[in-house]
């Protein structure tokens, strides 16, 4: 049970500040009234890329090292549309009362926070989500000492209050893994030599994704490409597209290799080899080589007539 009144204490440097309050988390906590514009100035656009460019300070680099300045803000594409729509239901309850988007203060912004979790049930990691969206372009406190909207330590109390009032709860997943592999074992998706390509383009991507652990962005970048497609004695090698950034991708940190091993080695039941992705994917390559034309994505949409690279949505 959430204590009736809940506390939160200022840090210690900043013992002459009120500090948030906020009751049962059903409340908004507690803040100075200012009333002040909700725009940005003139000019300013919304995004995170578009924030950076815009509020940074300038400084008189060559237009080549200012390119790969400003390249290391840019986020991947989803991250991008995610930041974005999140900075624009931001601009939107600042407006509605009337505050400031570009320096609202830290209790504003708990409010902020109280307002997702209390109206749209947001938990810990969507919250989490929000304050990285802001910090993206919001220029600062008033009071050094509250750091930044990513170190404010008020904020942080407040999402962990949240985090202990609703904990996340894992469930059991609804589908049974055993009961899809043995289904992939019978038609329409056995014998693969006679099976439909949307059968097989299923049980291959399925079978893939089991084996390789690999998120979506990363099946959808796989390549036919012989320098990103090998196949050895035991297994097969996996490479991306040279152009992929990965999503968890850091600097300093190489794409390793998906290895997919082959079954018959290991398999103890016949009708295992039925579910050896190795198996899958050459019956695969081979039933699209003549789709193909100059596609090297591994995964291409299997409607009649109408071949293309497969999308990372057709792929989830």
């Amino acid at each position: 049970m959430v204590p009736e009144t809940v506390l939160v204490s200022s840090t210690p440097g900043s013992v002459d500040r009120p500090a948030i309050q906020a009751s049962d988390l059903q409340g908004s906590v507690i803040s100075e009234q200012r009333p002040v514009s909700s725009q940005l100035p003139r000019g300013i656009k919304f995004g995170g890329v578009e924030n950076f460019k815009q509020s940074r300070p300038k400084k008189k680099f060559s237009s080549s090292a200012s390119r790969f300045i400003e390249g290391a803000s840019y986020r991947r594409p989803s991250t991008r549309r995610l930041y974005d729509s999140r900075i624009s239901e931001f601009r939107e309850w600042c407006k509605s009362k009337k505050i400031s988007v570009g320096s609202a203060s830290v209790e504003k912004i708990a409010d902020f926070f109280v307002h997702l979790h209390k109206t749209k049930g947001c938990q810990y990691n969507t919250i989490m989500g929000y304050r990285s969206a802001i910090a993206s372009f919001h220029k600062g406190f008033v009071d050094s000492r509250d750091g930044t909207v990513s170190t404010n330590p008020d904020l942080s109390k407040l999402i962990k209050g949240i985090f202990n009032a609703s904990p996340p709860c894992r469930n059991l997943p609804n589908w049974d893994l055993p009961s899809v592999l043995w289904k992939l074992c019978d038609p329409p998706f056995e014998p693969l030599s006679s099976s439909e390509l949307k059968f097989l383009t299923w049980k291959t991507a399925f079978l893939v994704a089991l084996a390789s652990a690999s998120r979506v962005g990363e099946l959808h970048a796989l390549s036919v490409d012989p320098s990103n497609f090998r196949k050895e004695r035991s297994g097969i090698r996996l490479l991306p597209n040279i152009n992929f950034l990965a999503k968890t991708q850091r600097i300093g940190k190489t794409w390793t290799p998906i290895y997919i091993p082959k079954f018959n080695n290991m398999a103890s039941d016949p009708k295992d080899l039925l579910l050896c992705p190795c198996r899958a994917l050459d019956a695969y390559i081979d039933h699209t080589k003549n789709l193909r034309s100059n596609e090297s994505q591994l995964f291409i949409t299997y409607q009649e007539g109408y071949r293309k690279p497969a999308a990372k949505s057709s792929l989830s």
